[in-house]
């Protein structure tokens, strides 16, 4: 390779947190192509064309041969290498042999622990202090090759999910700038991964949305929360049979003292809402929910009819 040379990329993306890496590589004229899946199309296209990027620089490809097609696309914009951010299938080695330079994925979880699907999730829940931003080259294993890049960034107590995304948009790419630096001066370290330390590397499913009032503290809750907004709906609860599903809540102290069963409410008005017991003597209190009857506030549950001494389940 030859340094300095301005590598062109490509970019394969299935989520908006590309839009502003992709509109800086096309302000630098480092962008050779986008290639979404078809049915995200139309939103991705709406969302490049925020970053100034013409439509036909985006390639659409068809799920149902999506191997063919981005190996065609490959050979059709002769990228020397490219950026993988949030596709959801595993690219054949012999695909991931087209570009001269490689190919590598854009991961913002720490690896190999967080590994797999939507480490963002993950890493929410389990009240990391930082995030990573983590790029590596690509191997017919998932999230499996060598890292180059690993960035962190502090994840703030009160972020959900939605504005880890917006704010990991501009982080990303620091991340990508770095990279691109170093692969043009043929300065890239690979760190092979320890493969043995992986944690959390499964799509979260309905149960890990679950709140388990009886295990889990308040922290912990709250975190599931954070989580699980707005992505997933927030984390799920039961008022009888009514499914509440709890976007965000704080944790509490209250001066008076008394023995409470996890999930019982402990106080509810009109004015500061619905406060519920936790396990160790914590207490947490609902600021906002989605129910099937649309969005309300803690306050809004009292009048709803939620009132002291009923449990959540």
């Amino acid at each position: 390779m030859i340094p300095n040379k301005n590598i062109r990329v490509g970019l394969i993306c299935n989520t908006d947190m590309a839009s502003a890496l992709a509109g800086q590589l096309d302000a630098e004229n480092k962008l050779a192509g986008i290639a979404v899946l078809d049915h995200n199309a139309s939103y991705f296209k709406q969302i490049f064309a925020g970053t100034g990027i013409r439509e036909e620089s985006i390639q659409v490809i068809d799920t149902a041969s999506w191997k063919e097609q981005l190996a065609a696309w490959f050979l059709a914009i002769q990228a020397d290498t490219a950026l993988v951010f949030a596709f959801p299938y595993r690219i054949p080695q012999h695909i991931l042999d087209l570009p001269p330079l490689g190919i590598y994925n854009i991961h913002p979880g720490t690896l190999p622990k967080y590994s797999g699907a939507d480490p963002l999730f993950w890493q929410i829940k389990n009240q990391e202090q930082q995030i990573a931003i983590s790029i590596h080259k690509m191997t017919a294993a998932i999230d499996r090759g060598p890292l180059v890049i690993e960035t962190f960034t502090n994840l703030h107590p009160s972020e959900n999910y939605g504005l880890l995304c917006s704010r990991l948009r501009m982080e990303v790419v620091g991340a990508m700038q770095q990279w691109y630096k170093r692969l043009q001066e043929d300065k890239l370290i690979s760190r092979e991964q320890d493969n043995t330390n992986v944690y959390f590397d499964r799509k979260p499913s309905a149960e890990d949305f679950r709140i388990k009032w009886t295990d889990q503290p308040a922290s912990a809750i709250r975190a599931l929360t954070l989580a699980c907004n707005p992505k997933y709906g927030g984390a799920t609860s039961y008022y009888g049979t009514q499914e509440i599903r709890i976007l965000e809540a704080e944790l509490i102290s209250l001066e008076e003292s008394g023995t409470y069963r996890p999930g019982e409410i402990v106080y509810a008005d009109g004015l500061y809402g619905v406060i519920a017991a936790c396990i160790n003597g914590q207490y947490l209190r609902i600021l906002t929910v989605s129910m099937q009857e649309g969005y309300f506030s803690g306050s809004k549950l009292f009048t709803m009819g939620i009132i002291k001494g009923q449990q959540l389940n």
